[in-house]
Parts: structure tokens; sequence; C-alpha cells
């Protein structure tokens, strides 16, 4: 199992890339709104990702006795919650977002266990 300081890292990495990419489709957006949201699928996972690794950076920096065994624990039943109980709202959008996040939790369920 990897350790805190890794996991700390690899989150980093993962979200500053992710970071990157949105700040970059942002500005396309600001300059033609329609192409760039033809070109928006991405950005979905982009943001899941960023949430994600937000999301266990800010757990990690703010409880020290959080474990990596911990992280996997959560991110395990936030994967099968969004399998369990996929989102069928009425928004394509919102089922989109909410499929790339059990997506992004699926990734680092996966990195966890590698």
């Amino acid at each position: 199992m990897m350790t805190r300081e890794k996991l700390q890292s690899k989150l980093s990495e993962r979200a500053e890339i992710a970071q990157t990419r949105l700040t970059s489709w942002a500005k396309q957006f600001a300059e033609n709104p329609a192409y760039a949201l033809s070109l928006s699928k991405d950005m979905f996972g982009l943001a899941a990702n960023l949430a994600v690794a937000t999301e266990i950076l800010g757990m990690l920096r703010t409880y020290p006795e959080v474990t990596v065994e911990l992280v996997l624990e959560q991110a395990h039943r936030n994967m099968l919650r969004g399998a369990r109980d996929p989102s069928f709202s009425t928004s394509p959008t919102s089922n989109l977002m909410a499929h790339q996040t059990t997506a992004a939790w699926a990734a680092l369920v996966e990195m966890l266990q590698d």
C-alpha cells in the first residue's frame, strides 16, 4: 500500500493537471462558447477528478489520523454507491457529472490497489 505522502503527491499532481486543463478550456469557452461546449465531455471527467482529489487532499491535510486504508475504504464506498444508485436526473449533464464522479472514485480505488 502506498504511503500518505505518496498519495498526497499523486493527488496533488492529478488536481494540478485537471485544474490547468479546465482553466485552458474556460479560456476557450470565453472566446467561443459553442465550440468549447462541443468539446466539453472530457471536462466533466476532469472536474470529477479535481473534486475527488480536492476532497481527499482536504481530509489528509485536516486529519493526520486519516490513513491510506481509510481513504481506500471511503473511495470504495463512494464508487459502489455511484454504481448501485446511478443518477437518473432529467438533466443529461447532471447524469454525466454523476457518472464521471463515480469513475473518478473508481480510478482512485484502482490507484490505491496497485
